[in-house]
């Protein structure tokens, strides 16, 4: 699975959360006000359990994985 495959992904899920989300891999999910905080956490959990992964809290802030283009290049790493 490729970072391409993954951040279409994580749009989708995004997606599955708030239908009428505009977004793209640069997008930030709270700070351009995509997701609310617990849209945000729903989200968070749904990237888990799909690639069966534990995030931890520091990791979210320290990465900046709100936005779909740190997320899918963690996911990545974590991956292979």
């Amino acid at each position: 699975m490729d970072n391409q495959q993954i951040t279409e992904e994580l749009c989708s899920i995004v997606k599955k959360i708030k239908a009428d989300a505009a977004i793209t891999e640069n997008t930030a999910l709270i700070g351009d006000a995509v997701l609310d905080s617990l849209e945000f956490m729903n989200y968070i959990v749904k990237v888990e359990e799909a690639y069966s992964l534990q995030i931890s809290d520091s990791e979210i802030s320290t990465l900046q994985l709100g936005m779909i283009k740190n997320m899918a290049t963690y996911i990545c790493s974590k991956i292979k």
